[in-house]
């Protein structure tokens, strides 16, 4: 067995992401680590990547103890990661990124023309179009990204390769990086393929681990077919693993209250959805004269400091702060965000990710602010906290704020907005190509957009 890991516990704050999850990965085989949002996925990834530590459990690689300190530490070990494009340097090229931190070197120089030849031969054993190897990494779509994450394990053989893969499945744009994934398999990789489409993991597959709220519940073989073998394997993975979205808030959108770019207008009780890659980054939006300039929690300042930043005059006397009117403000808003905190007092750096997002959207509430820009509002949340936290942006909309929501997630941006644009990387980031109400989009056209190849000039003028 490649990779064996038993009864792995970890904790996020006071709550257990992971509860003795098992896992048996063999050398060359596609495994899907399946479960619905808050099952515990991206920890068990984290853990394996050497992002975060497990409180108990045994990890095995190749039959020897496994318990990476570092994402460095588990790649020193033959453990990589892949799926989203995040581990790519945008500004350096294909060829850069494929040889980047182990370079083809002559006499202390970079081999250039030997770097170019590794670039080229990873490049051509991918499926579909060829990617120049001399194109920024910026540049690529996502589905390019993915891709060029594969040739470099092809280039480095790593012993298990860990995917997630948060997209839906779309079949034609998946196809390419599946087959890429099987390509690398067959060169005795290990593959662990973390995704919530039950449809992917059959078409990718062949066999599966199934968690949920944390821990494992069922693991088997998948027939080539794509059909669960077995009367309990049928059981074991139903048609969908999603939950039900959360039903919309009544609002009303009203005036404008912003400008936010490219054209872009946002409305009182509009959440404005941004959806894109790097765009995000560079999208140009403009505030009005009380923007919210603290980007996030402060570690070191208790909840009720964390809460009240923005706002401080208003428990103020003589240029005083008043305690006890900051913590009486403190526990009104904690018990609206359902705060899991002992008192205000406590430290906000040991409260979970959930409720250190709470204090962001509270710290908005409380400043009174009229328009509020959120990206990616629950990234590393799933289940419950990830629920909480789209009924408060719910509630905030309501009161008849406007939002503007970046996320990389289309089931997310489905969920909560009123209007969608979608951005490209390219020569000018951050343009919406398209711009439409939320209810005229789906799913899995949203996440198509966004994972093929942006448009050509032409193409991008007459949109």
């Amino acid at each position: 067995m490649r990779l064996l890991a038993i009864g792995v516990t970890q904790k996020s704050g006071a709550a257990r992401t992971l509860c003795g999850a098992q896992l048996a990965l063999a050398a060359g085989e596609l495994h899907a680590l399946l479960g619905p949002d808050g099952a515990g996925k991206s920890a068990f990834v984290a853990i394996l990547r050497g992002v975060q530590r497990p409180v108990r459990g045994l990890m095995l690689l190749e039959g020897r103890p496994y318990a990476p300190a570092s994402p460095d530490e588990a790649r020193r070990a033959g453990v990589w990661s892949a799926g989203d494009g995040a581990s790519l340097a945008g500004a350096l090229t294909v060829e850069e990124n494929l040889s980047l931190g182990a370079e083809p070197a002559r006499r202390g120089w970079i081999d250039r023309r030997s770097r170019r030849a590794l670039a080229c031969r990873a490049l051509t054993e991918l499926p579909g179009k060829g990617i120049p190897p001399w194109a920024l990494v910026e540049s690529l779509s996502l589905a390019d990204r993915r891709l060029v994450e594969i040739a470099r394990a092809l280039l480095a053989a790593p012993k298990v390769l860990l995917v997630e893969d948060p997209w839906p499945y779309v079949p034609e744009v998946s196809a390419p990086f599946f087959a890429a994934l099987r390509r690398l398999a067959t060169r005795g990789t290990a593959i662990l393929y973390a995704t919530r489409s039950v449809e992917a993991a059959r078409a990718c597959c062949t066999r599966y681990t199934l968690l949920r709220e944390g821990g494992t519940v069922a693991s088997g073989r998948m027939h080539g077919d794509g059909q669960a073998r077995g009367k309990r394997l049928g059981e074991a993975l139903p048609a969908t693993l999603e939950e039900e979205p959360l039903p919309r808030l009544p609002r009303r959108m009203g005036r404008a209250l912003v400008q936010a770019g490219a054209g872009l207008t946002l409305h009182e009780g509009e959440i404005l959805g941004l959806a894109g890659l790097d765009g995000l980054e560079r999208f140009p939006v403009r505030f009005g004269r009380d923007p919210d300039a603290i980007a996030g929690v402060l570690p070191g300042l208790s909840v009720a400091d964390n809460l009240t930043l923005p706002c401080l005059r208003r428990f103020s006397y003589f240029g005083l702060l008043s305690l006890e009117l900051q913590d009486t403000a403190a526990l009104d808003w904690m018990e609206k965000l359902h705060l899991r905190a002992r008192s205000p007092h406590q430290n906000a750096g040991t409260l979970s990710a959930a409720d250190r997002q709470k204090i962001l959207l509270g710290r908005h509430l409380l400043g009174q602010a009229n328009v509020l820009f959120v990206e990616a509002p629950t990234r590393g949340l799933a289940g419950p906290a990830k629920r909480q936290i789209h009924a408060l942006l719910q509630a905030i909309a309501a009161e008849g704020r406007g939002i503007v929501l970046a996320s990389p997630d289309p089931a997310e941006l489905l969920a909560l907005c009123d209007t969608i644009a979608l951005l490209r990387p390219g020569p000018q980031p951050g343009q919406p190509v398209e711009c439409r109400p939320a209810v005229q989009w789906t799913e899995r056209e949203l996440a198509a957009a966004l994972l093929e190849p942006a448009p050509t000039d032409a193409k991008r003028s007459a949109l």
